[in-house]
Order: structure tokens, then sequence, then C-alpha cells
């Protein structure tokens, strides 16, 4: 960066990516969400490891290890949005994908589920005429897919590919009604919960009398398939009178309605729970937009190289066709092997675009939040390769240490030092990696020091970190304005407040 002005657009160039996020912390809290799961014998473990037999044979479990990764990746694509006007579910897809990583240090083999959830960036969210949030609107249709991966994860599993083109989990109406409603509760409870933080109601939020207000919506959603479905049951036994038919069909509504109630009631639970874990992930907003940015800044980079060696290609063909034999050997010989060194470096070059344009390598960031962590974020910068589509993947991961909400303001100018970090540092960490084959991970434990050993300057990213985290508090404030002039939303949360 030249000045100060430029640093600033830097940040100023994040926190504009970040207004288009839909429900980062949520998104950026069910990594590690997965991965507990993903280690739990009783849970998604063993259909985890049995996908991995399908997909790679009997011996997948011995030659691998055994400690799996998630990776959740959120896109919003603004052009999507015409897609999604009738109905959310045209707009907002979870893809699941399962990859076997190659370590770069060592050539030892691990597995990795990967979730990429894709909406609009347009809509952020919006509220029904009774203070509901619409099924119309973004943070809906993110919610949604955010509780298939919750409740639905084994169907995940069993559904991932592995390759890019990526298996989509299913909508169709022969599927579990009785499931796809729950994913609706989900995101309903957990755009719910967020709207309670941002309008900073005194107390706490009551599950109990938010399931109450939600029983008339639930009921309505599920009453017509029960009703058929239990007048189908019943007709088929008929060997009772009109009166006893329509008592025992009343029976099963109720009991069926009561069932799917006690369902919803459990997911709200889940929600919630995600909820809380995703408060340990503050700054998710600027650090999922900070790896759109560089994505596309690297892809861009990757496709200025490709352009380069494709110049490069032509000025050696140029040569080649230039040089013409006399039909002379001893005159010919040195034009011969002038000819061949060309071709051995038109070779080369053609073999350098073809890596390039086949691996189309990319960049995941991630936040981590742990029980156990000094006081200072680190960032676990690591080089994988993924052995199906033949990718390489630079990963960085900033770890931060559980806090309180005392801690909160001085660890997100924290982190935003870390953004700054990978924004500046990014593609001298990714040289060091390609520079030493069997450089795979490197953790930044020291930020100063770091800085220095990479030769990036201090003070643009103290000036980058201090200008997005302002950002961020103006964003934040007006987000915060603008849910409290929604009187309805705010009078049924505060109906919940114990």
């Amino acid at each position: 960066m030249s000045n100060e002005e430029d640093v600033f657009k830097a940040a100023e160039e994040i926190s504009s990516e970040t207004n288009l996020q839909i429900m980062s912390h949520s998104v950026m809290a069910l990594k590690q969400y997965i991965e507990d799961r993903l280690k739990k014998d009783n849970d998604a473990n063993p259909i985890f490891e049995e996908k991995l037999k399908s997909l790679y044979g009997e011996n997948v479990i011995k030659l691998g290890n055994s400690s799996y990764k998630a990776y959740v990746y959120l896109e919003c694509t603004e052009d999507l949005i015409e897609q999604g006007k009738d109905n959310f579910k045209n707009f907002a897809r979870i893809y699941s994908k399962i990859d076997k990583v190659l370590s770069v240090e060592d050539d030892s083999i691990s597995y990795a589920l990967h979730l990429r959830i894709t909406s609009h960036g347009k809509g952020t969210s919006s509220y029904d005429n009774k203070g509901f949030i619409s099924e119309s609107c973004g943070r809906f249709a993110v919610g949604h897919d955010i509780g298939h991966a919750v409740l639905n994860l084994d169907d995940l599993i069993n559904d991932a590919v592995t390759n890019d083109n990526q298996s989509i989990i299913k909508e169709k109406k022969d599927c579990d009604t009785a499931r796809h409603y729950e994913v609706d509760f989900f995101s309903y409870i957990l755009s719910d919960l967020r709207d309670f933080y941002l309008l900073e109601l005194d107390g706490k939020f009551d599950l109990s009398k938010a399931f109450k207000s939600y029983n008339y919506k639930a009921i309505s959603k599920f009453l017509g398939d029960i009703v058929k479905e239990t007048v189908f049951e019943t007709l088929i036994d008929k060997k009772q009178n009109e009166e006893q038919f329509f008592n025992e069909i009343n029976d099963k509504i109720n009991d069926k309605i009561n069932e799917r109630l006690n369902g919803i009631e459990e997911v709200f639970k889940k929600s919630k729970k995600l909820y809380d874990y995703s408060l340990q992930y503050t700054m998710s907003h600027p650090i999922i937009a900070l790896n759109r940015r560089i994505n596309s800044k690297f892809q861009l980079d990757v496709d200025d190289k490709l352009e380069k060696l494709r110049n490069k290609l032509k000025k050696h063909e140029l040569k080649r066709d230039s040089i013409t034999l006399a039909g002379d050997f001893k005159i010919d010989i040195e034009k011969i092997i002038s000819k061949y060194k060309i071709h051995i470096e038109m070779e080369n070059l053609n073999n350098e675009m073809e890596n390039l344009e086949n691996e189309k390598p990319g960049i995941n960031i991630h936040l981590i939040s742990k029980e156990e962590h000094g006081e200072e974020p680190t960032i676990d910068c690591y080089n994988r390769r993924d052995e199906n589509g033949k990718k390489n993947f630079y990963c960085f991961e900033i770890v931060i240490k559980k806090f309180s909400n005392k801690e909160k303001n001085n660890l997100c100018i924290k982190i935003c030092k870390a953004i700054g970090f990978i924004y500046f540092g990014y593609k001298l960490i990714i040289k060091r990696f390609n520079d030493d084959n069997k450089l795979g991970h490197l953790i930044i434990t020291d930020m100063q020091k770091s800085v220095n050993d990479f030769g990036l300057s201090e003070e643009e990213i103290n000036n980058f970190a201090n200008k997005l985290c302002n950002l961020r508090n103006v964003n934040f404030e007006k987000k915060r304005n603008d849910i409290k002039k929604e009187t309805k939303l705010k009078n049924r949360l505060a109906s919940y407040v114990v």
C-alpha cells in the first residue's frame, strides 16, 4: 500500500463486502459444531466413515487420519436475486462434498467435509405484517440451510460427492415434510435470537414463550398434510361406523399435531444451542468478506499469470517458426539445437499453464474459538491438496480464546489486525509455501515478529484494523437502529422476556 488513503480504501472494501453477508456468526460456528459431531462415535462419525468407505474403499479408515475436518462457506451471489423473488429455495442452496486431502509435509491422508451455502446478497432481512422474519428474504434462506446442516447432517453426508459437481439437498414433495418444516422453524428462531440481541431487550429469551407464540404458525404449516395422511390411513382400515371413523381421525390428527409440535420444540433448543455457540464468533462478517475478496484477487492474479504465460508461449512460437534450416548439417545443427531448446521451454510453459488451469488454487479463511488458547489471536496457515480435484488450498484459521462480553471490544481490534495481516501478507505466505514444497504448516503466534519477518508494515496493518473496526461499529449501530424501527417484531420479542 502506498499511503494511508489506500489502506483506508482496503478497509472500506472489506467493510462493503461485509454488508452483504448473512448469518455469518452461525455459518462460522457451524464448522466447529460439525467437527465435534464427526468425532462422536454415536453421532455423525459412523455415517461419515461409512460414506468414506463407499467413496474410497474399505481400508480408508486404516490408511487415513481420523481427525476429520469440516469447512463451511457462505456465498452471497447477486446474480441469483431474480431467481429467488418468489421462493427462497430457488436461490438458497446447501452443497456437500468430501475430499481426500494429502499433507504437503508428510504425505499423510485425511478427509474433509465441505458444506457450501449459496444465497443472494440483497434483501438481507425483512419481516411480515406480524413481525416474523419473511420467508422470502436472505436471512431466512440461509438460516433454513444452516438448519439442514444441524438437523439433517446425516443426509448431507450421504449425498456428498467428491468433485465440484456438487450435490444439493433434496427439496422434493415426497421427502419427509415434518423434517422440512423443522428447518423452517430452526431458521425462525435463529433469526429471533439474533434480533433479540440487536434490540438490547432487558432479560433473557424464554424458549417456551417463543414456542407458544409459534404454535399457530407451526400447525398452519403442517395441518393440511396431517389431515390428508390421517384420512388416507384411516380409510384403508374401514370397519367402524361413521361416528367412530371421525372420532378416530380426530384423535389421530391431535396425536400427530402434538408429536410434530414436540419435534419443533426440540428444534428450537438445537437452534438456540448453535446461536449460543455462535456468540463466540465475533467479527465473522468481515472474515467471510475477506475470504471472498481475497479469493477474487487471488483468481485475478492466477488469470494474469496465465495471460503472461500465453504471451510468452506465443513469443516462443514465433521465435521457433522464424528459424529456417539451410540444408547444410554443419550450419543447421545449431539451429536444430535452438529449436529443441525452444520446444522444451514451450512444453514447460504448457505444463505450467495446464497445472494452473486444472488446479485452480483457492483460499479458505475461518475463525476458530477455543476454550484453551492464549490471550492473543494466532493465525494457523497451512497448505493442503485435494486429491480428487488436484487443487491446492491455502488455509488461514484465526484462532481466538473464548471471551466474555467485557473482553469483546478489545478482542475485535485484535481480530481486525489478524484480518489486516492476512489481507496484506497472504501472497507472501503462499510464496513461502510454494518455495518450500515440504512446508505445509505455519503458525503465526507473534504478530509483531511475523510482520517484520514478512516485511510488512505494522503501521499499515494498525491503520487498516482501526478503520475496519470503526466501520464495523458504525454498521452495527445502523443495523441495531434499523431493527428497533420494526415495532411488531420488537413487541413480539419483548413478550418472550423473562
